[in-house]
């Protein structure tokens, strides 16, 4: 008799794995086996980005660019609403490509 958590255990190795197929994958689960690296993340260069987009991108913390982004010396964001902010991807380039000389226009 199977108890709850080991009922929750097999639902969750199920969705991840298909039993039918021998241990393949899913179709619409990513084509990437134990051993690959992870994908490198890019950065549109076109668009808007968040912040949680950009970070891997940025060389410091979120606090410190938010402190760049009050003094001018970082991409303001366009506030699409009261809590959601995005960043200019052409001007996070431009800030990653030259960030000691760059200026909000």
């Amino acid at each position: 008799m199977f108890s709850a958590i080991t009922y929750l255990m097999t639902a969750k190795y199920h969705l991840f794995t298909n039993s039918s197929q021998s241990g393949e994958r899913m179709k619409n689960s990513p084509n990437t086996k134990p051993g690959d690296a992870p994908a490198v993340p890019v950065l549109p260069s076109i668009g808007f980005s968040r912040w949680i987009q950009i970070a891997p991108f940025v060389p410091m913390g979120r606090e410190t660019w938010r402190k760049l982004v009050r003094a001018g010396k970082a991409p303001q964001p366009t506030y699409f609403s009261k809590t959601c902010a995005a960043y200019r991807n052409e001007d996070v380039h431009r800030f990653l490509a030259d960030p000691l000389n760059y200026r909000v226009e």
